[in-house]
This record gives structure tokens, sequence and C-alpha cells, in this order.
């Protein structure tokens, strides 16, 4: 009987790609901005690892057995070489991209959270930062080349990873967006409007790009059109919140821009849930 990818996969693909998309634009800032962009570098750093590790726990149940995924990572019979990687499988290439960036987040983490009694935490950060940058692109273009390996017909092209991968850094982005937007709801100031203006600069920016590459893809495979991918992801996830970044200055909501950042990441689910869901159809 086929086996149907069903939530736990659409979960894994969208917390594996926000948490490498976190981990992304916390390092970005980190290199390009320092201290100007220190509370995005922090959000970013402290909250990347989660999304991935939540990921690889829905992959592990959705195989059914926890046994099945350590497979993909040591030999079942701990011969030596007790690492076990198979080059031309995706799921063990794509497990030991997770394993390897799931470390480096973790220490990134750490590095962002705690300010050591010795000179030089900053330069290690970095170099952390830096080592985990081509890996946490190599997980976001992984969760596109999962399915766009398969066969079936609306996943099979090389548009998926690409969509992924720009709708992976603006969920990051947006959930760094919403975490800074809501500070003074637990009684915290608020982020500096430059922090803020920054970053809504740049989910404006990546809005445009993953919608004309959803649209894109969309003409390219109509069957991907679904309600629910006009109406959540097109609509939603993506419209609305270009067209917010281009008003912003004269919305006086509150609260505005964390719940334009909802949406992002509410498309940015509905994104990969209704392709899975729709390729099987």
């Amino acid at each position: 009987m086929h086996h149907v990818w069903g939530l736990p996969v659409a979960l894994d693909l969208f917390f594996a790609g926000l948490g490498a998309g976190l981990f992304l634009v916390a390092v970005m800032a980190d290199l390009f901005a320092g201290e100007r962009a220190s509370g995005i570098r922090r959000v970013g750093g402290v909250l990347a690892p989660w999304p991935v590790l939540l990921g690889v726990l829905l992959l592990v149940v959705d195989l059914g057995s926890p046994l099945r995924f350590w497979e993909f990572v040591l030999r079942h019979d701990f011969s030596l070489p007790i690492l076990n990687y198979l080059p031309s499988s995706v799921m063990s290439t794509g497990t030991w991209l997770l394993v390897i960036f799931s470390i480096l987040s973790l220490c990134y983490f750490v590095l962002s959270l705690v300010r050591w009694p010795f000179k030089g935490d900053d330069v290690i950060r970095r170099a952390i930062g830096l080592i985990g940058l081509p890996f946490g692109l190599l997980v976001t273009i992984y969760t596109g080349v999962l399915i766009a390996g398969t066969s079936i017909p609306l996943w099979n092209t090389a548009m998926l990873p690409v969509l992924f991968v720009c709708s992976a850094i603006l969920a990051g982005a947006a959930l760094i967006a919403l975490t800074l937007g809501l500070r003074p709801l637990i009684g915290l100031a608020p982020t500096e409007e430059s922090t803020m203006g920054t970053l809504v600069a740049g989910q404006t920016a990546l809005a445009m790009l993953v919608l004309v590459l959803s649209l894109i893809y969309v003409g390219a495979k109509p069957a991907a059109g679904s309600p629910g991918w006009w109406a959540f992801v097109v609509v939603l996830g993506l419209a609305v919140p270009l067209a917010y970044g281009l008003v912003r200055s004269r919305v006086k909501v509150a609260l505005a821009t964390p719940a334009v950042a909802f949406l992002v990441l509410l498309g940015a689910f509905f994104l990969r849930y209704t392709i899975l869901m729709n390729g099987q159809m």
C-alpha cells in the first residue's frame, strides 16, 4: 500500500525550513551588521535549533519507529565504520544534514545566549555561524529536493527547491519580527524602530520574490493552484505582507507588524502543505 505523506511530513518540511531560515537570517545579521542587528542575531540564534529538532521528531513519528531514523545515522549492527552514510540516498543525506545543522545551531544558540568571561567569544560565535551557513542553506534545499526527486508531476521540478529556500528565509525573518514585535506584551521595551524597519524591509523584499516564484511555479504546475493555495499562500501569506511593507510607515495599528509576520508563517506552512497534498490527489 502506498504511504501517504500527510500532516507530519508537511510540518517537518515547514519546521526544518523555518529553523534553517532563522539561522541564516541571524548569522547574516551577525556577520554583516554586527551590534546594530544584535536583536535580530540574538532572537534568530536562540530560536533556530528548536524548529529543526521538532521537525526531526515529527519525521521519526512519520517513520513509525525511532530505530528507522537512527538507521540513517548508525549501522544497525554497530560494525565499523559505525556511521552510516549513503551518498546516493536523499533521505540519508538529509538526515546527516539535519544532524550536523542541529549540532551547529545548538552551539550558536549557546554562544548567542551566554556572554563568556573571556575575549573572543564574538569571534567564536561568528566562526560557528560561518561554518553553519552552508549547512543551513543545504537544509532548506533538502526540504525541496526531498519531494522534487520523486516521480509525482506536481513535485518533480527544479523550481521547488528554489521556492522552498526563499520561503524558508522569509519565514525565519517573519518569526524574528513576530518575536521582537511582541516584546511590549510581556513587559519589555519595544524593539528599536531601526531594527523593526530593517526586518520588515527584508520581509517585504523576500515576500515579493517568493510571490513571483510562486506564480511562476503555479503557472508551470496549474494543479498546485487550489483554493487553499490562493487564499493562504498567495493572498494572506504573500500579498498582504507585501502590501503592508509598502505602506507600513502610514499604518498606526498596534501590533500590526507581528500580526503580518504571523500571516507570513501561516503562508509558509500552507505553501508546503498544499503542494504536498495536491501532489497526492
